[in-house]
């Protein structure tokens, strides 16, 4: 037993040199050339004519130059066998029926198998043969050199007609063979392939959950934040001080979407985390942002707001890097806060040339009375189109008449209210960009 099973790793490759498909190939080959000499041997006993045998021949001497560059050189045989699928055609059409059994047909089977399995000019090449060859063939038939067989009688007629038309078949199964394999080798590839993104998006997924606050730190805030994909852009977090009563809160929104956005917001995150005494100056704190970033974020970019909410006496101190505009909603309106002084998103040019030739980030503050609302976001719940191509945006001002609509909710329920109200606008909940919103209520 163990004999036989070295002979036939031996012929046909064992699992370290060839995969099982190529293992099946090379026995299949191998088979073909040992009935080679059997079949000849059959058409000397049924004194078939010297046609059919030069045939046979020809797909032995094939089948044995195959298998050897296919087992013992490892030669990729596609443009090999296509070749030989020409040649063995062209012996079939001209010893057998030719054009009048329509048989030019089977010649596309070559050309799609050229289209499928090569590329660049090679498949060109291939593919016009296939014009040419039968042209030629024509050609040579209708001159009738005296080439084309003749019958000297009705069975010798019927045994070559099975004969060619059981080649034809198995030619096309093999051609049929080999596109169906490559389709569903592809098709199993790209599965692996989605499959092994799917699980690195839900890894990443899990990370970025990490990021975000699982909760709000105070009653009086609440948050919403929807990825577009898996994975997305934004980002907030809450920075806590060692007085109770004032808090941090920091958005932003990287450019782009998906992993390259997300890990961007990752160094974001690790940025904030290590602030030190610049936390409790939201101007010099995106100024130090933009220190650590700038350089590191190949060609995108971060819009960010941080400020500070102190609810001893309701004030809201923020500044802006290119971010959103915050609202303040009060007294039933919902009002867009200064854009005067909004500084250039982080990451973009160093802080020299902010000072030198830009916006610098300043502090702005805001009093809100008991009940208001200051709410940050993201530009994504701006941008939120409606089902119809085409539509309009959302807007900041459609965005503003809904926060004054549900003004007297309290802040979870507010914040509940505003995605109702978009999901509704855009006819679902997938977007085209991420989602974020922070609102802050005001106490008595």
């Amino acid at each position: 037993m163990n004999t036989i099973k070295r002979l036939i790793t031996y012929l046909v490759g064992g699992k370290d040199e060839f995969v099982l498909e190529h293992q099946i190939l090379n026995a299949m080959l191998l088979l073909a050339t040992i009935c080679a000499p059997i079949i000849t041997i059959g058409t000397l006993l049924l004194d078939f004519g010297l046609a059919h045998r030069l045939i046979v021949v020809f797909i032995g001497a094939c089948g044995i130059g195959i298998y050897y560059l296919s087992r013992f050189r490892r030669i990729r045989l596609i443009k090999t066998i296509i070749l030989l699928l020409f040649g063995l055609l062209s012996v079939i059409w001209f010893t057998g029926y030719g054009s009048r059994g329509g048989d030019p047909l089977f010649f596309l089977f070559c050309a799609i198998f050229s289209l499928i399995l090569l590329k660049g000019a090679v498949r060109y090449l291939f593919f016009f043969m296939t014009p040419v060859v039968v042209a030629g063939l024509t050609l040579c038939e209708h001159l009738n050199p005296g080439s084309v067989k003749s019958y000297a009688s009705e069975a010798d007629r019927v045994a070559d007609y099975l004969m060619n038309y059981v080649t034809w078949i198995v030619v096309v199964g093999f051609i049929f063979k080999f596109v169906v394999d490559s389709y569903f080798e592809e098709r199993e590839k790209l599965e692996v392939r989605n499959f092994i993104m799917n699980r690195e998006l839900d890894m990443a997924r899990e990370v970025q959950r990490k990021l975000i606050p699982v909760g709000p730190p105070w009653e009086r805030i609440a948050f919403r934040y929807m990825p577009m994909m898996k994975v997305g852009g934004d980002y907030f977090d809450f920075i806590r001080f060692r007085e109770a009563d004032r808090i941090g809160i920091f958005i932003s929104d990287v450019c782009g979407h998906g992993v390259p956005s997300a890990l961007i917001a990752s160094m974001v995150k690790s940025v904030v985390l290590k602030t030190g005494d610049e936390r409790t100056d939201p101007a010099q704190f995106l100024f130090g942002l933009n220190k650590t970033l700038f350089g590191n974020t190949g060609a995108m970019f971060v819009t960010a707001l941080y400020g500070i909410f102190d609810r001893r006496d309701n004030t809201f101190v923020y500044s802006s890097a290119g971010h959103v505009s915050p609202f303040h909603v009060h007294d039933a309106r919902a009002d867009s806060l200064s854009t005067e002084s909004i500084g250039v998103p982080v990451g973009i040019v160093s802080n020299d040339e902010i000072r030198a030739k830009y916006n610098p980030y300043v502090n702005e503050t805001v009093r809100c009375e008991p009940g208001d609302k200051i709410v940050l976001c993201t530009d994504g719940l701006l941008e939120v189109l409606g089902p119809q191509s085409g539509e309009e945006f959302f807007g900041a001002r459609a965005l503003a008449e809904v926060m004054a609509k549900h003004a007297a909710l309290p802040a979870d329920a507010f914040a509940g209210a505003i995605v109702d109200e978009v999901t509704r606008f855009h006819g679902g909940d997938e977007f085209d960009d991420d989602l974020c919103l922070v609102c802050i209520e005001a106490g008595g």
